[in-house]
């Protein structure tokens, strides 16, 4: 701007002359002061356009970066996608879908649809992965996929460090441990040593024996193979089956079952012989579970065909996303 445009904010004169950039000098009031030439300001616009071709509707809470409601992390880990889980694929640690994957992934910032296949890569959740990012005053935040991938260090550390629960699905505080693998989980997540119960189809509740098992607290994949062990067992128990049967049998076909009347002596002498032969049979199965160890739960676990496994190669590569998440097909 020429200066002879130039007023002085204080008198208007326009004897003023520049002193230093945009600091200018009145020689009729001596006042300094500033001015921006506004033709020199540069004008940035926020884009119209989501990079995947959709029209903007929300600004990453982080870095500003303008994108779509698809392309938003907070709604696609939130009740618009649930029971559709988005994967961020990682290296150095993970979990792998070991059956169909139902995960969307995320290549080069933008969501891809399932594989509808078993995925050998893995992966952390986006729910897991957006616990770390930071809220904005209570309102509602809006996360770029690439700045939910730059949390994956600071998860792995969080997960493998036992401050958050172990199960691949679950972003809380761990509060249990599991006393067979010894992962961290949390209440939600760690199940107490459940009891099958011994007795005839339709019998009282107390003419029967509880069968316990072996060890303790246990997350959900151990507790399954605990299930699993716990169920040969009690097949291995002769005539447990034809027990049960029997005595149902001849219980339910007294001519007096289903009337609504008392029990006769009959049916209860059958409950009674019911209940001792059901504590026998609980006895011997209870040795047998007691016998069995963590390490025999841990095998069979590592022998099942469960549907998430845990990746580790932290010895060798340093956890983070993987190249695909924020760079090209």
């Amino acid at each position: 701007m020429p200066l002879e445009s130039l007023t002085c904010t204080s008198c208007g004169s326009t004897k003023v002359k520049e002193v230093k950039p945009e600091t200018y000098f009145c020689d009729h009031c001596e006042t300094v002061f500033k001015h921006v030439d506004q033709h020199k300001l540069l004008v940035e616009h926020a884009a119209i356009f989501c990079s995947c071709g959709k029209p903007v509707e929300f600004q990453c809470t982080i870095c500003n970066l303008s994108m779509c409601r698809g392309c938003d992390a907070y709604g696609c880990t939130g009740s618009m996608y649930s029971g559709r889980g988005v994967g961020i694929h990682t290296v150095g640690f993970g979990y792998v879908m070991t059956s169909q994957s139902n995960w969307y992934s995320v290549i080069a910032g933008h969501l891809y649809l399932p594989l509808r296949k078993p995925d050998p890569r893995p992966i952390i959740p986006a729910a897991k992965l957006v616990r770390f990012l930071p809220l904005s005053n209570g309102a509602r935040n809006h996360y770029c996929w690439k700045c939910v991938a730059a949390v994956v260090p600071t998860a792995v550390a969080a997960i493998t460090g036992d401050d958050m629960c172990i199960q691949y699905d679950c972003g809380n505080v761990p509060t249990a441990q599991c006393d067979s693998c010894l992962a961290y989980c949390c209440r939600d997540h760690i199940y107490d040593n459940p009891s099958a119960f011994i007795k005839v189809w339709n019998a009282p509740a107390d003419k029967g024996a509880l069968i316990e098992g072996p060890l303790g607290e246990l997350c959900g994949d151990c507790n399954t193979s605990r299930w699993s062990l716990k169920e040969e067992v009690i097949k291995q128990v002769a005539n447990l089956e034809k027990f049960k049967y029997d005595y149902y049998f001849h219980a339910s076909h007294d001519k007096k079952w289903n009337t609504g009347l008392p029990p006769t002596r009959k049916q209860l002498k059958l409950f009674d012989d019911a209940k001792v032969l059901s504590a026998q049979y609980a006895h011997e199965i209870n040795q047998k579970l007691m016998a069995i160890s963590s390490e025999e739960v841990l095998k069979r676990r590592d022998a099942s065909d469960s549907t998430v496994s845990i990746f580790d190669d932290r010895a060798s590569t340093a956890p983070s996303a993987a190249p695909s998440v924020n760079g090209a097909l």
